[in-house]
C-alpha cells in the first residue's frame, strides 16, 4: 500500500508540470520525477480537483458560519507525502486550521526528515513542539501534526489524537484519498463509524474506486492485486449506492456522492473545462470517461456540518443508477467466440469489412471472409503497437465459427481511428485516420482480394482415422491482397480521424465529421466519386452539431447520423439525418424521440428492417454500456438491452470496437475487436468476438 504512495506523487508532480494545477511543494518530495501520459496526468488533476473543491468549500463556509468560534481541524488519513498543509498553508487558508496526517511509522519517519532536511518545507509548519508523546517519531506543531500509527488499531490511534490536541467538538474534515479502499472492510467502516461517533461537527471525505465486474473494473483490480495493494473494500461496496448505504449505515445520514464524470461536467466551469482539454493534445476519450465513472467522490455530514451548508445544492448533480444490472432487460440472444488464439484479431481503433467471394461463385459456400485494417493492437509476440497490416481471415460457416488467418499485408504507416467501407464483393476503401494526434491523414486507399484458388486437403496420412476425416474436410483458401493509394481532385476534406463514410450510390461515399488539426471536431460533409476520383464539398441546410466517434449509416435516402461526441467533448444527444436525394439540396433533419435516445460515441450501428441497431459504446453517464439499443426509425420508439455475458473471468469492452452485418445470415452481427487503455492499470484487448442474433 505504501508503494500507492510513491506512484501517486510522482503521476500527481506530472500533472503539475503540464499545468493542470499548482503544486509548489510537489518537487520537494519527488526523487525521480517522470513524465506521465496526458491521460494520467488528467485523471491526477480531476483526483485533486475534486477534493481540493470539497476542502475550499469547507475552509470558506466554516469562515462564515456560526461553527467557527473554535478552531477548524482537517485529519487526513494515511496521508502519504501528501502536500496538503503546505499547499493551503502558502494561501493564507490555515488561519485558524490545525492540518493532522496519519500514517505507516515507517512512512512517517521517512516525511519527517524529508521535512526537516528541507528549510522551505520545515519554516511552513512553525516551531516544533517535543515530546509530545513518547518515542514520538513524527512532528508536532501548534499547526501541524503529523502522527505514525496504524489505523486499524483505533484505540491507539485515537489515543494519538487526543494527546496531539485534537477536538472532538471543532468542525473537522476527515479525508481518505484512496485510502480506506486498502484496508479490510470491516477495518474501514471501523473507522469511519468511530469517527461519526468521536467528532461532533464533521465532514468525512472519501475518494475511491467502485464499479469492479466490468472490463476496466477488472483490469484495475488485477493491477492492484498485482502490485502487492489489492482493493479490499471494492466487492462489498461496488456501486454508489452501495457507497452510500455503508455511510448512512455507520451514522453519516446526509451525504452526497458523486463520480468524476459528474464532477468535471456538473461543478467545473465551462472556462476550466475548456483549459483542461487545451493543455495537451488527446485522444483517449473513452478512457477518460472510463477512469472518471469508476472513482467517486463521498461526503459525509454530521452535526452542524451539513451537505447545503458547505456544498450548496451539490445533491441536484448526482446521478445514481438505482436499478441493478438483474433489474434490466437481459438480450440473451448472444454467442461469444473465442479469439485469443488469434492475437492479430486483439485491436482497437481498427476497421472492419466483409467480403463476398460467393457473388463471384455463387454455387460456392466459402463461409465468412472478414477483412481488418489497421488499429492499435496486440502481435504475436504480445507486443502493443500501432499497426499498419490488411488482414484477411476466414471465420466457419457453422456453429463452431472456426477462425484462420488466411493473408496479411502490411501498408506503408500504420493508422488507426480511420474510415473504412466495401465497394464490391472483393473491393475496400480505407479514407484518413491518424498515426498520433501530431500525425493525420487525408488520402484514399483501394484495396482489392483475389480469392485465387479453394481446395480440400484429401492427402494427409494419419495414424488417427477421426484426425483424417476431421483434417480432410477442411478447406484450404488463398486470398491475394492489393492495394494503392489514389490520386484524387475537387474540394476535399482536411486530414481528420474518428470520422465516418457511408456508401450513398454505387460509385460514391460520403465523409461526416471527424477530428482534424489542433484537436477541432468537425461537422463538415464531402461526397467523393470514386470513378472520376473527383471531391465535392457537400452543400447542406439546417444544423448538425460538429462531432466525432460517430456512426453514420444509408437509410432509404437518408444518412443516419447517431451519437458521437461534440466539441465541448459532451456525447452529442439523438439522432440527425441527412437527406441525400438531391445532392444539391440536401438538408439535415433531427429526428425526435420521447423518451429521448440514450447518448452514445464509439459504438457501431447497422440498419436492419427500417431499425437501427446500436451496439456498445460510452455514455460518462451510465456505468453500462455493454448494451444493444433497438431504434424504430419509422415509429421514433427504442428500447434496451444489457447484453448478457458469459461468465468469464475477463468481460469484453464494446468500444473502439468495430462490427459487421453477416448478409448471409440477416440477422446476426458479429464484432470484432475492441477496448483501450485503462488509465495507469494496464490495456485491454477484447479476446472474443461477440455474436448478436436480432429479433427482428
Amino acid at each position: 500500500v505504501q508503494g500507492t504512495n510513491d506512484n501517486s506523487i510522482v503521476s500527481k508532480l506530472s500533472s503539475v508540470k503540464h499545468g493542470y494545477y499548482r503544486d509548489d511543494f510537489l518537487q520537494y518530495v519527488v526523487q525521480k520525477p517522470s513524465r506521465r501520459s496526458p491521460l494520467i496526468n488528467r485523471g491526477y488533476y480531476i483526483r485533486g480537483k475534486a477534493i481540493d473543491f470539497v476542502i475550499q468549500q469547507f475552509l470558506d463556509s466554516c469562515h462564515h458560519h456560526e461553527v467557527t468560534d473554535t478552531k477548524m481541524q482537517i485529519l487526513s488519513l494515511g496521508a502519504g507525502f501528501d502536500t496538503l498543509y503546505h499547499r493551503y498553508h502558502s494561501l493564507n487558508k490555515l488561519d485558524s486550521t490545525i492540518v493532522y496526517e496519519v500514517d505507516f511509522p515507517d512512512l512517517v519517519k521517512n516525511k519527517t526528515k524529508l521535512i526537516n532536511n528541507n528549510q522551505i518545507l520545515k519554516s511552513a509548519i512553525g516551531n516544533q513542539i517535543p515530546n509530545v508523546i513518547k518515542d514520538d517519531i513524527g512532528i508536532s506543531t501548534d499547526r501541524y501534526k503529523l502522527i505514525g500509527c496504524d489505523l486499524k488499531n483505533l484505540p491507539a490511534f485515537q489515543e494519538s489524537l487526543l494527546l496531539h490536541g485534537i477536538d472532538r467538538t471543532s468542525p473537522t474534515l476527515i479525508l481518505s484519498e484512496c485510502v480506506l479502499t486498502y484496508i479490510n472492510p470491516k477495518y474501514a467502516s471501523n473507522i469511519i463509524g468511530w469517527a461519526a461517533k468521536f467528532f461532533n461537527n464533521a465532514l468525512f471525505v472519501t475518494y475511491e474506486q467502485i464499479h469492479p465486474n466490468d472490463a476496466f473494473g477488472t483490469v484495475m483490480r488485477n493491477h492492484f492485486k498485482q502490485i502487492g495493494s489489492p482493493l479490499k473494500c471494492i466487492d462489498k461496496y461496488p456501486t454508489k449506492v452501495a457507497q452510500i448505504r455503508r455511510y448512512q449505515s455507520l451514522g453519516w445520514s446526509d451525504n452526497v456522492i458523486l463520480d468524476m464524470n459528474d464532477f468535471y461536467y456538473k461543478i467545473l466551469s465551462e472556462q476550466e473545462r475548456h483549459r483542461i482539454e487545451h493543455l495537451e493534445l488527446f485522444d483517449e476519450f473513452e478512457e477518460w470517461h472510463l477512469k472518471c465513472s469508476h472513482y467517486i467522490l463521498i461526503c459525509g455530514f454530521l452535526g452542524l456540518l451539513r451537505c447545503q451548508t458547505i456544498l450548496g445544492d451539490i445533491k441536484t448533480y448526482q446521478s445514481i443508477d438505482v436499478s441493478p444490472v438483474g433489474e434490466r432487460d437481459i438480450y440473451s440472444h448472444c454467442h461469444y467466440l473465442d479469439a485469443s488464439s488469434t492475437k492479430n484479431l486483439q485491436r482497437f481503433g481498427h476497421k472492419i469489412c466483409l467480403l463476398d467471394f460467393d457473388v463471384a461463385s455463387p454455387s460456392n459456400n466459402n463461409g465468412i471472409f472478414v477483412v481488418t485494417t489497421g488499429g492499435f493492437g496486440l502481435l504475436s509476440d504480445s507486443r502493443h503497437r500501432r499497426l499498419s497490416d490488411i488482414t484477411v481471415y476466414h471465420i466457419a460457416d457453422d456453429a463452431k465459427r472456426d477462425i484462420s488467418l488466411i493473408n496479411s499485408i502490411q501498408l506503408d504507416t500504420p493508422r488507426l481511428f480511420h474510415a473504412a467501407i466495401p465497394l464490391s464483393h472483393n473491393k475496400i476503401a480505407l479514407f484518413g485516420g491518424r498515426l498520433s494526434p501530431l500525425k493525420h491523414y487525408d488520402d484514399i486507399i483501394i484495396v482489392t482480394f483475389n480469392l485465387e484458388s479453394t481446395h480440400i486437403v484429401n492427402n494427409l496420412t494419419t495414424d488417427d482415422e477421426l484426425s483424417m476425416e476431421s483434417a480432410a474436410s477442411q478447406p484450404i483458401y488463398k486470398v491475394v491482397i492489393n492495394w494503392e493509394r489514389i490520386a484524387y481532385s475537387g474540394d476535399a476534406p482536411s486530414p481528420r480521424w474518428r470520422h465516418t463514410a457511408t456508401k450513398i450510390g454505387h460509385n460514391k461515399c460520403l465523409i461526416f465529421g471527424g477530428i482534424t488539426a489542433n484537436m477541432n471536431t468537425l461537422n463538415d460533409s464531402y461526397i467523393f466519386e470514386f470513378i472520376s476520383c473527383k471531391w465535392l464539398k457537400a452543400s447542406t441546410v439546417g444544423m448538425v452539431s460538429p462531432r466525432h466517434s460517430h456512426t453514420a449509416t444509408k437509410w432509404n435516402d437518408y444518412v443516419i447520423v447517431y451519437g458521437g461526441l461534440g466539441s465541448d467533448f459532451k456525447p452529442v444527444t439523438g439522432i440527425s439525418a441527412l437527406s441525400i436525394k438531391d445532392e444539391s439540396a440536401m438538408k439535415w433533419t433531427n429526428f425526435e424521440f420521447e423518451p429521448q435516445l440514450p447518448t452514445r460515441y464509439s459504438h457501431t450501428a447497422h440498419i436492419i428492417q427500417d431499425r437501427l441497431f446500436v451496439i456498445g459504446g460510452i455514455d460518462p453517464f451510465s456505468n453500462c454500456t455493454n448494451e444493444l439499443i433497438d431504434i424504430s426509425l419509422t415509429n421514433r420508439t427504442w428500447k434496451k438491452f444489457s447484453l448478457q455475458e458469459p461468465d468469464i473471468e475477463m468481460p469484453i469492452m464494446l468500444h473502439n470496437h468495430d462490427s459487421i452485418h453477416l448478409e448471409k445470415e440477416k440477422h446476426k452481427l458479429l464484432t470484432i475487436g475492441g477496448g483501450g487503455n485503462c488509465f495507469s492499470f494496464g490495456t485491454h484487448f477484447n479476446s472474443r468476438l461477440l455474436e448478436v442474433t436480432l429479433q427482428v
